[in-house]
């Protein structure tokens, strides 16, 4: 049986002056994995058997030109179950931490005055833990250059971040 993919897409805009990424979890059919009544409410639950595939979406004023590149990305999930319940993370039992790389540019798109880059990874995550609640921290590293014409060439590195809590099977068996 095949895998059902979630894909996380990151949203950025380069002129940003925070640090915070906007965020989505959607199934492969595009519907948010959201889950706003129940047992998991209020989380992004992750199907057993699931993989995260990994978007970003970067916007810029035009006239900016922006190259980006991906420096680096690290997601952790941590259980918020208490010890021995579930493993260190709910993409890996023996570690709460995962590198995201193979990014590459998928698509450019160019309309008025504004540019949208976005970057795909080939990595992809399986979701391995059954049944557990989980804080999940996203960091990524940017490099941006820009060509305005005004300024000439300019690079500068950028650190952003997202936070959503997450589920996966019953959410746990809390006592």
């Amino acid at each position: 049986m095949p895998s059902k993919i979630i894909r996380l897409t990151l949203m950025v805009d380069v002129t940003q002056v925070t640090k915070a990424m906007r965020y989505r979890l959607n199934d492969d059919k595009g519907r948010s994995i959201f889950v706003d009544k129940g047992r998991c409410a209020n989380t992004f639950h992750f199907p057993k058997g699931s993989e995260l595939e990994f978007e970003l979406v970067v916007t810029a004023n035009a006239s900016l030109d922006p190259t980006i590149s991906v420096m680096d990305m690290t997601l952790t999930s941590i259980s918020t179950l208490p010890p021995g319940r579930c493993g260190l993370s709910m993409f890996d039992p023996l570690s709460a931490c995962q590198n995201i790389g193979e990014w590459s540019v998928s698509n450019q798109h160019r309309a008025n005055d504004e540019i949208t880059l976005t970057l795909t990874s080939g990595q992809k995550l399986a979701i391995v833990d059954e049944n557990g609640q989980w804080q999940v921290s996203g960091f990524l590293s940017l490099l941006i250059k820009s060509s305005a014409e005004s300024e000439g060439t300019k690079e500068h590195a950028r650190l952003f971040h997202f936070d959503p809590e997450s589920t996966t099977g019953t959410g746990g068996d809390v006592e």
